[in-house]
């Protein structure tokens, strides 16, 4: 059995930045449908996938997230002896912050007033407890907004990862097993979820816990630390686990299932996420480590959007407004022109701000990373000694 792993200074997984833009690529689908349903157009909202592969982009984004973290952080204490707490945050806020703080500016500060960008109903509760709003906003726990803010509701998903960030590597360098961590977290997660179920089955409920039911149930800390599971056995090399996982009919099974249950719009009472999350977490860790996977995403078109991915995330609904709102008085119906012009205006978007706006604050996050990875490796910054030893984690032989 030959396992191509290495200590190293530089990780790239391939794959993951096409699964990043399939995951966003998802989220655009459903919220182009959420807006011609609120605008009282033809829209498919009625089928059961398009409500569903919105919630599910996020999932597989949160379970990818705690896979590249968790894995990023063992390397760096592999190879430093240690977790640097401190330059962990820092990465995250270089890499989240000026984006998120840019996005939410606008859509509470610029674009509700201009009234191109109103939509209705949603525009109008805007105002409503609108300190509160920006408060909950501008200190990262947009997650706890309770009603939609027009153009950046999709940051929701920005507070559950950030939160997750701000215990995850504590935990990781205090309990120190990784295994132990990803699964004590699970665990909790779920006593808590299904302690509050409990407690609104037997009649017990008033405001404050139907709260924190709905919070709880979006605060999905659990998938990423499915993520984490996944990265502990590519990391620590559980070949009798990789083996299973890495067998073709299994992974066959895997994607056949997940388009099946995506495509029949198929939700698992008590356990949807944590369901799709599984699923996700095989078809990651077969994309970014198994040499035999049976579907290949790394095609540089492909590369180059999931590198843009935060923005296509970010900047997706403003896009989709602008597109519907240009077009649906002259072309009313025509869904073609509609996806095109909302996922085209969407990239185009995107990949200006990557390029002109958080590529800076990308390279500066080299500074503080004792492991450099994703697109930091390619960077003009990186010590050539770094950058030559950048490896693709991949096991092979498994059979």
């Amino acid at each position: 059995m030959r396992i191509l792993l290495c200590t190293m200074r530089a990780v790239y997984f391939p794959n993951l930045n096409g699964l990043r833009f399939i995951a966003a690529l998802w989220v655009i689908i459903h919220h182009i449908e959420q807006i011609k349903l609120i605008f009282k157009v033809d829209n498919y909202w009625h089928l059961p996938f398009v409500d569903l592969i919105g919630k599910l982009g996020v999932v597989l984004f949160f379970v990818l997230s705690g896979f590249l973290i968790t894995y990023l952080l063992l390397q760096e204490r592999a190879v430093t002896g240690t977790i640097a707490i401190r330059h962990f945050y820092l990465r995250r806020v270089l890499r989240i912050w000026p984006l998120y703080y840019f996005i939410v500016c606008l859509g509470l500060f610029v674009l509700p007033a201009i009234s191109f960008f109103d939509i209705p109903i949603y525009s109008d509760l805007l105002h409503r407890s609108f300190l509160i709003k920006v408060v909950l906003f501008f200190v990262i726990l947009p997650n706890l907004v309770a009603t939609p803010v027009p153009h950046i509701n999709q940051t929701w998903s920005i507070g559950v990862e950030e939160q997750f960030y701000a215990f995850w590597p504590l935990l990781m360098k205090k309990v120190g097993h990784p295994l132990r961590v990803a699964l004590g977290t699970i665990i909790v997660y779920l006593v808590i979820k299904f302690g509050l179920l409990s407690l609104t089955s037997l009649g017990v409920t008033n405001q404050a816990i139907s709260f924190i039911a709905k919070f709880w149930n979006s605060f999905n800390v659990d998938c990423m630390a499915i993520g984490g599971v996944i990265a502990w056995a590519l990391f620590y090399r559980r070949e009798g686990l990789l083996r299973v996982l890495f067998n073709r009919w299994l992974q066959a099974a895997v994607y056949l299932l997940t388009a099946v249950m995506i495509f029949r719009g198929i939700e698992i009472p008590y356990l949807h996420q944590e369901t799709y999350a599984c699923l996700f977490a095989v078809i990651i860790l077969n994309l970014a480590a198994n040499k035999q996977t049976l579907i290949r995403l790394e095609h540089p078109v492909l590369h180059y959007l999931g590198k843009i991915s935060f923005g296509i995330y970010m900047y997706h609904m403003i896009a989709i407004v602008i597109a519907f709102k240009l077009l649906q008085p002259h072309f009313p119906g025509n869904n073609w022109l509609l996806y095109s012009a909302s996922i085209l205006l969407t990239i185009l978007l995107a990949a200006a701000s990557y390029e002109w706006f958080e590529r800076r604050f990308i390279k500066a996050k080299i500074k503080y990373s004792k492991v450099v990875s994703g697109d930091n490796i390619a960077e003009p910054t990186v010590n050539k000694s770094d950058a030559s030893d950048a490896v693709v984690p991949t096991l092979t032989n498994l059979k």
